[in-house]
């Protein structure tokens, strides 16, 4: 297992020190968790960038397809009991 020594700021470290307590956790166990779903994240959103180019050659939707949409102007998604003219 590899170590990393950051500094925070005390604001940061207070609200790490809360959390963990509120948790029953180490804060060295609630930052390993933090930083796990971050970089999950990130790894995702690189890997859709990656490749969205595919999927659009494909004709898939991406999600620039729905930018400025909402959901019930997508066919078949309509609210229960209404329909899109």
């Amino acid at each position: 297992m590899g170590t990393i020594t950051i500094r925070i700021d005390d604001q940061l470290e207070s609200d790490l020190e809360l959390i963990a307590k509120a948790q029953r956790r180490t804060k060295s166990d609630l930052t390993r968790a933090l930083l796990r779903r971050y970089t999950t994240a990130e790894l995702f959103e690189l890997a859709r960038h990656e490749l969205q180019p595919y999927a659009e050659r494909a004709g898939d939707l991406t999600d620039e397809d729905f930018s400025g949409t909402s959901l019930e102007s997508v066919p078949g998604h309509e609210r229960p009991g209404e329909r899109l003219l």
